[in-house]
């Protein structure tokens, strides 16, 4: 017998006993005020797989929305939520299913979202194979910014208090799809470099998502750059000193959307030189990300890193000829030392 099975008769036979004691109110036969004896069900989504370990669940995520698949595959229940009211403290999602029976889905982020989309779903006739998200694209495949968007997957889930024999909860942990990669070029030889002097483009094949967010075969993407910046940063010590080129990092800063890294693939973030035609660098921008996990926790997979970390920011040291000093970069500033020149 199922769980909500259980609590169903359970408040069935509640409801009996008040029936039989006539005078006695329900909230009188059972704790914590619950007097009318129904049953009702509710998703706590959660948001702590994240570097910091926290629930920041009503900070990032603005919209949810749950798919039920029965044990047949096929989409009995969908419901969405969405306001200001995700962000108070204490919030769940009340269904009026149980979901400790069924395969539950979820895809938050998606009201209004214009960088993802679902398909139209049919209760009763859409499987839970067909419930993909794909990354929306141009049609040379290229990608700019992204809006933020979350998965959770839970197949009969476990209650968060059993005891709470009227209010089962059951926990939805969710995962981030999305990254900010940052890139910094840092001019060491004190020359001005401009924005539009570097093309910056990752490379991957990672916008097509299944109900388990397992990623789908895909057409290769080109991620490119929402935001670029240029300016300089003065690096003297004090006002009084006199300042020199040598004083002076010029920078250029480019940010990139990217969908979820996977550690079994190997996306490619390049940066070439639009004035010369040369390639910068050409890197396997997992392997370096992974450079610094340890900094972390240690005990974390390849994969629970990649997808705990939603943020990186990489600064590259340029030459004179603003060509990659390839001795050391800095990621999430740490301060990473290169001795391997098959990265």
């Amino acid at each position: 017998m199922s769980f909500c099975k259980i609590i169903k008769k359970l408040a069935y036979s509640a409801t009996m006993l008040v029936t039989a004691l006539a005078t006695t109110s329900c909230d009188q036969v059972l704790d914590n005020g619950y007097g009318d004896c129904t049953v009702r069900y509710y998703i706590d989504f959660q948001y702590d797989y994240n570097v910091m370990e926290v629930d920041a669940f009503a900070k990032q995520v603005k919209s949810v929305a749950v798919y039920a698949f029965d044990e047949n595959g096929k989409l009995a229940y969908q419901q969405t939520d969405e306001g200001a009211h995700l962000a108070l403290d204490g919030y769940k999602m009340q269904v009026a299913w149980c979901p400790t029976d069924y395969t539950v889905v979820a895809w938050c982020g998606m009201a209004g979202n214009t960088t993802f989309s679902l398909p139209q779903t049919i209760i009763g006739e859409t499987t839970l194979e067909q419930l993909k998200c794909r990354m929306q694209r141009s049609a040379t495949n290229e990608v700019g910014e992204l809006m933020a968007l979350f998965h959770g997957m839970e197949t009969n889930p476990l209650p968060v208090n059993p005891e709470d024999k009227l209010n089962p909860t059951v926990v939805m942990p969710l995962v981030k799809n999305t990254n900010t990669i940052r890139i910094v070029l840092q001019d060491q030889g004190g020359e001005p470099i401009k924005a539009d002097q570097f093309e910056f483009t990752i490379t991957e094949d990672n916008g097509l998502m299944a109900h388990d967010n397992q990623l789908l075969p895909d057409d290769a993407l080109t991620y490119r750059p929402f935001h670029t910046l240029q300016g300089s940063v003065d690096m003297t010590e004090t006002t009084t000193k006199a300042s020199s080129d040598n004083n002076t990092a010029n920078v250029v800063i480019a940010d990139l959307s990217m969908g979820r890294i996977m550690a079994d693939k190997q996306p490619r973030l390049k940066v070439r030189n639009r004035e010369t035609g040369e390639t910068v660098f050409s890197i396997p921008l997992r392997d370096y990300l992974l450079l610094v996990k340890s900094h972390y926790k240690t005990h974390w997979t390849d994969q629970e890193y990649l997808d705990r970390q939603d943020e990186y920011n990489m600064t590259f040291f340029l030459d004179d000829d603003s060509k990659w000093l390839s001795a050391y970069i800095l990621i999430n500033s740490w301060r990473v030392v290169l001795q391997d020149a098959d990265l």
